[in-house]
């Protein structure tokens, strides 16, 4: 009589215990230690893989202009501005002496027009004075004719040694006069400041039809906003600085 095999439940060898889960199915993984690293090494890669793509040049529009390149044109153009109106109101005489006044002041030193600092030592000895040394006597007649034929508007002293300015003090109409001007040329400053930051908004624009993510332009108007603040404060203060010197007695 053939033996029968009798029937019960299949024992799973010891050898894939190991490999089995909870519920019964087989795992890759011999324990929760070795599952919980290869789970913490598969996001390491997907991090890295996603650095990587985040990272890599992607090629873009070739009129398409990066945000930080805008706001650097934008900020030259301000600089611009700042330099512009830091000229013009060392130029506006305000009662003390400045050897600036002379700047747009020229020579001629054989058969070139040259500023007077190139043919002579100039120095302000005190408030109210600019003493001019030419270093040739034969200058002597050619600055004082040059500083009498400028829009200075004051006679020079020679006396053969040196040539002597001397800045009288200023009328109250005369200091309401220039504070009048100062305002001007400030204002004239703040036009080119407010131009570069329109400028640059524009640029913005036409970047996202060329593929800027409008997120982007949005930050990039948030800073530009902010420079052109930082410019018009600094305006303001240089503006109250100057009064300050014309209006002081």
């Amino acid at each position: 009589m053939a033996q029968v095999q009798k029937r019960g439940k299949s024992r799973t060898p010891k050898i894939a215990k190991r490999y089995t889960g909870k519920q019964g199915k087989r795992s890759r993984f011999k324990t929760f230690k070795e599952k919980k690293q290869r789970g913490s090494q598969f996001n390491s890669y997907i991090c890295r893989i996603t650095r990587e793509v985040t990272n890599s040049t992607i090629p873009k529009p070739k009129n398409m202009r990066e945000v930080k390149d805008i706001l650097d044109e934008s900020q030259e153009k301000m600089d611009m501005a700042i330099m512009y109106l830091e000229d013009a109101l060392a130029h506006i005489r305000a009662g003390k002496a400045d050897v600036r006044l002379l700047d747009s002041i020229r020579v001629d030193s054989y058969g070139s027009m040259v500023p007077i600092n190139n043919v002579a030592a100039v120095n302000t000895p005190d408030a109210r004075s600019i003493v001019i040394k030419p270093w040739d006597k034969s200058m002597f007649r050619v600055i004082e004719k040059a500083i009498i034929d400028s829009s200075l508007g004051i006679m020079p002293e020679n006396n053969g040694e040196i040539i002597r300015i001397g800045i009288p003090p200023l009328t109250e109409e005369r200091r309401k006069q220039l504070a009048k001007q100062c305002k001007a040329e400030g204002e004239t400053a703040k036009v080119s400041v407010r131009n570069a930051r329109r400028d640059a908004i524009d640029a913005l624009k036409k970047s996202v039809k060329d593929g800027l993510a409008e997120d982007a332009q949005k930050g990039g108007e948030e800073k530009l906003q902010k420079i052109h603040d930082k410019y018009i404060k600094q305006i303001d203060d240089m503006l109250t600085a100057k009064d300050k010197e014309i209006m002081t007695v």
